[in-house]
């Protein structure tokens, strides 16, 4: 499965809105008077060529039409990608109340919408700091510009994002810039800069360096792209980053991974320590909890107001017995199984234990069931202090058993046969 991965740089948002309020310079009303004077002109002549609407005339006629108002349809392109003057002069609406079927803004001509988002500018850090300054101006007040790149270098990231927040630092609006390792492979991008239109039927590109500007008007002109590159072309620096996971994907040394996942897994969970018991005892504890505050529900009605005492024993049955033993002592070891003899809802919970590990699962093995680590809050809220500790419920309370291992502590072949009996259903996990 192809891996599509696109990282949208932090600081690249969206820009300005699709046209800018006001002309920024003498020469976009030039340009205004001039798309007049050429509207007037193809209307002049659209009239005058009202007999083509016949359906006996000749195809030459229809197509000299068509070419008529596809001039017309390149001179609103054009002035739109200008100043919004040059498209209220062509009576384009700017708002997004007059819209083509597609959501796009369109001419009031009926011709080619204006796209929202076409051009794709495809670059390199490797380009010229002011060559690339130029493009970042002009795709600050064109959001319908998007500049991508294919990575960085690695390791970092944020070399990349410095490098590229220097050359738009004087800029009112951030251009949008992308990181696209995945439309690099698509359009086969192998240098830089390349200039590509999407919503044509073939795609329109461009190869080489030329102003922006220039090429947005090529681009979304009717004119034939060129079949050769028109200007210099760069080598793309960064590597592409789908490239360079699969690299280091292949690279990787999977063993040694899981490895070094189970021996931090096992320092985890290797559980509590706790010393052996030096005597036997019994002692109960009490696990009600003393609110100090009221617990009320969203509504605000109080369901357990401040100062009450609450027992979960009271409304809870244990269903299991928990064990807790050294697994390192064989002597709680040899104790563990004669309470499973006597017991078939045990839960055993050991205070020195790494799950992972091979003598772990050994003891597993041995034991017949599940051994979980155990964790200080459990010990906490159970008060163990010493080990092997039997736990049960008894009515509202706890009842904790504590065992002191002996020497003589060890299963007889009888007990090894029961062991083997009773220890085929697995208790469920703690907690």
């Amino acid at each position: 499965m192809a891996l599509l991965f696109s990282i949208t740089v932090a600081w690249a948002v969206q820009a300005a809105p699709l046209l800018p309020e006001k002309p920024s310079a003498a020469a976009d009303i030039d340009s205004v008077d001039w798309v007049k004077s050429r509207k007037e002109t193809v209307k002049t002549v659209e009239d005058d060529l009202s007999w083509v609407k016949h359906p006996k005339a000749p195809d030459d006629a229809l197509a000299i039409k068509d070419q008529l108002l596809n001039n017309v349809s390149d001179i609103a392109n054009s002035a739109l990608n200008r100043n919004s003057e040059a498209a209220r002069a062509l009576g384009v609406e700017l708002d997004n109340t007059s819209s083509s079927p597609g959501g796009n803004p369109a001419n009031s001509l009926g011709h080619t919408p204006i796209p929202q988002r076409p051009i794709i500018v495809f670059i390199s850090m490797n380009l010229s700091d002011d060559y690339l300054r130029e493009m970042f101006a002009y795709g600050a007040t064109h959001p319908d510009v998007r500049f991508v790149l294919q990575g960085w270098i690695p390791p970092k990231i944020g070399d990349l994002q410095n490098a590229l927040g220097a050359l738009i630092t004087d800029l009112s609006h951030p251009p949008n810039i992308d990181i696209d390792p995945s439309i690099f492979k698509q359009y086969d991008v192998q240098s830089v800069p390349v200039f590509v239109r999407e919503d044509t039927n073939p795609v329109r590109r461009i190869d080489g360096e030329l102003s922006l500007d220039g090429a947005v008007d090529w681009l979304l002109s009717h004119r034939p792209a060129p079949a050769n590159p028109v200007g210099p072309l760069s080598d793309i620096e960064e590597p592409n980053i789908l490239d360079e996971i699969q690299q280091r994907l292949e690279n990787f040394d999977w063993k040694a991974q899981i490895a070094k996942a189970k021996e931090n897994a096992g320092h985890m969970l290797q559980g509590v320590f706790l010393p052996p018991a030096e005597k036997d005892n019994t002692y109960w504890v009490d696990i009600s909890t003393i609110f100090k505050q009221d617990i009320t529900l969203p509504d605000g009605r109080v369901v357990v107001k401040a100062g009450t005492r609450v027992n979960p024993l009271d409304s809870v049955r244990l269903d299991h017995r928990y064990v807790f033993f050294d697994p390192k002592d064989r002597r709680q070891v040899n104790i563990v199984k004669k309470w499973l003899r006597r017991y078939n809802n045990l839960t055993l919970i050991a205070t020195q234990f790494k799950p992972l590990a091979d003598e772990s699962s050994a003891l597993v093995k041995e034991l017949g069931q599940l051994v979980y680590p155990s964790n200080s809050s459990l010990i906490q809220r159970f008060q163990i202090h010493s080990v092997p500790a039997l736990v049960e419920q008894d009515n509202g309370l706890l009842k904790v058993t504590v065992k002191k291992p002996q020497h003589d502590d060890s299963a007889d072949p009888a007990e090894q046969a029961d062991l083997q009996t009773s220890a085929h259903v697995l208790p469920k996990k703690a907690g």
